[in-house]
């Protein structure tokens, strides 16, 4: 994915133990720039590189806390440092960034340059990342970033998270409204957690069990909206609650939602079934995102997205991916409509090509939103059948909404 100084880029990334990153600079110039990679809300730590020699990692949370309330550690690189592509015409560096929870390491021309291990005190330095931006200091050219790593979850993938380590992840809307999840606990102990599942910038619901018989559904924005804007249903689980597997290794959770109800499933045993009506809010909306939150028990549990998921692959990818696919598999179609709006994460790219199916007997006024980084781009709105409008953030004489 391409940015600069003046474009730089934010890719999601799944968490994951392990995390493979690749830039691509210019041979013939010198480039200083950073690369930041980010957890739940909050800044895990910075690579950064002043040149072909010198950098520095930042970790978040570390040390003394005294540079900007963590750690900085300068380096110089081996070997001479960062050295061009052998294709004869020098065109990049390629510089391969292998990190996991215990060290981070810069390779380039089959070279480690720089390696640095993580110990205690490293802060959030040791946390899986979530989020990928860049900042360009000097240079005003065009480079590239790959995430080499951290493909979509295939069906049944599953991601660790603990009280201290929560997981969050990216989720493609379901085109027939079912969502399925699945959680593995231990046979052994009590755990207290929550599933969240948002949508577009709030909380649709949450799924919490106290331990392996009770729990209860928040829908937020449901019923009387008495119990923090929504509202929660207290149950008890059918048939003895939870069980362990036959082998006693653990326990498995399953969830089943859909607009019309949401399923707690254990063993072939359906435990607890709740539908959900026109009072029940956000819980009838369409699920883009799923948090964890452990309130007991320190040991690491797992989830996973057993729907909304393609195969994994090898290339880079970001969270959500990119909704489109290529001319030759058509458009993968998404449903929106005035009560239920979807946002959907677009891949960056200079070229981009999406699809709108109305009904032919009706008119119908609406607008595609088209936003960038933290701010929108454009919009593309229609009327009717014959008349619309082009909306240019930032544009002409700004005398439109800031825009033209």
């Amino acid at each position: 994915y391409e940015f600069s100084r003046y474009q730089p880029i934010t890719l999601g990334i799944l968490p994951q133990g392990e995390e493979k990153y690749e830039v691509h600079l210019p041979c013939s110039r010198e480039v200083w720039f950073k690369l930041f990679l980010n957890g739940d809300g909050e800044q895990n730590m910075h690579i950064e590189l002043f040149d072909k020699r010198r950098g520095n990692i930042y970790c978040n949370k570390a040390g003394a806390r005294n540079w900007y309330g963590g750690e900085r550690t300068d380096f110089r690189m081996l070997d001479g440092g960062l050295q061009c592509e052998e294709d004869g015409t020098n065109s990049k560096v390629i510089i391969n960034v292998h990190k996991t929870r215990d060290h981070v390491a810069l390779s380039n021309a089959g070279r480690t340059v720089y390696l640095q291990e993580f110990g205690a005190n490293d802060g959030n330095c040791k946390l899986p990342s979530q989020e990928l931006s860049t900042q360009v200091w000097h240079y005003t050219g065009i480079l590239s970033v790959g995430i080499l790593s951290s493909p979509e979850p295939a069906v049944g993938d599953m991601y660790e998270f603990s009280k201290d380590e929560p997981v969050t992840l990216g989720i493609l809307p379901v085109e027939d409204g079912n969502e399925k999840y699945e959680v593995h606990l231990p046979c052994s102990r009590e755990v207290w957690f929550k599933l969240f599942l948002n949508g577009d910038g709030e909380q649709n619901m949450h799924i919490e069990l106290f331990d392996k018989r009770r729990g209860n559904i928040y829908c937020n924005k449901a019923g009387a909206r008495n119990w923090y804007g929504g509202e929660r249903t207290d149950f008890r689980m059918l048939d003895g609650g939870l069980q362990c597997e036959e082998d006693g290794s653990k326990v498995i959770v399953k969830v089943d939602k859909s607009r019309d109800h949401v399923a707690i499933l254990n063993a072939g045993r359906i435990l607890y079934l709740q539908e959900f009506d026109v009072r029940d809010g956000n819980c009838k909306s369409l699920s883009q995102e799923l948090r964890t939150q452990v309130w007991r028990y320190t040991g690491s549990l797992s989830v996973g997205i057993i729907s909304n998921q393609s195969p994994a692959t090898d290339e880079p990818t970001q969270i959500p991916p990119t909704p489109t696919s290529s001319p030759d598999e058509g458009a993968k179609m998404y449903e929106f409509s005035r009560y239920e709006p979807v946002t959907l994460g677009v891949l960056p790219n200079t070229k981009e090509k999406y699809e709108v199916h109305l009904p032919c007997s009706r008119e119908v006024w609406f607008k595609l939103f088209l936003n960038g980084d933290g701010e929108q781009n454009m919009h593309i709105e229609l009327f009717d059948k014959r008349r619309g409008n082009i909306y240019c953030n930032k544009a002409g004489a700004r005398n439109w909404y800031g825009g033209e």
